[in-house]
């Protein structure tokens, strides 16, 4: 879920220092969240950064139909995800990115049988790339003014995790 702007806030009543103070407080535990999950997933002990693409002949379908087959196929293939979609800079072409956790290797086949909308690139994670894409991440969730950088998504594992820290 997208953080409230300030000038949601305001139009709720607020008052302008204390709508400044929630919205910082808001994006800083959003970050917090965010950070400890990629941990939690880059902690797995196989991780991968995965780029879905979508084809020539799938480009004109609504975002919430790519946004649903990503987490179908991610929930096939691994139990921690935290996904994104966006516009790419050169091509303005529309892709998202994942970073997955698993406790056993991938199965490819499962994913490109169940993304059928264009390529998957999958990319093993390294500890030296690790924090390269936390970055990759965050700096997606910091433009919250950003069109293009919406809403994460993110599996449902996590909580098992978040209750014991």
């Amino acid at each position: 879920m997208q953080p409230k702007t300030i000038k949601e806030r305001l139009k709720e009543g607020q008052q302008l220092q204390r709508a400044f103070l929630n919205a910082d407080t808001s994006l800083k535990m959003r970050n917090y969240r965010l950070t400890k999950r990629v941990k939690i997933t880059l902690q797995q002990p196989q991780s991968y950064f995965v780029t879905f693409t979508i084809d020539n002949k799938h480009i004109g379908l609504k975002r919430e139909t790519f946004r649903r087959k990503v987490k179908e196929t991610l929930r096939s293939i691994a139990s921690l995800y935290i996904a994104n979609d966006d516009y790419g800079s050169k091509n303005n072409r529309y892709h998202l990115h994942a970073l997955v956790g698993s406790l056993s290797k991938i199965d490819y086949t499962t994913a490109y049988n169940t993304w059928q909308y264009g390529t998957i690139d999958f990319q093993p994670i390294t500890t030296k790339e690790a924090l390269r894409i936390k970055n990759y991440i965050t700096k997606l969730t910091l433009h919250a003014t950003k069109e293009t950088a919406r809403d994460l998504i993110y599996s449902r594992g996590f909580t098992q995790y978040e209750t014991l820290s």
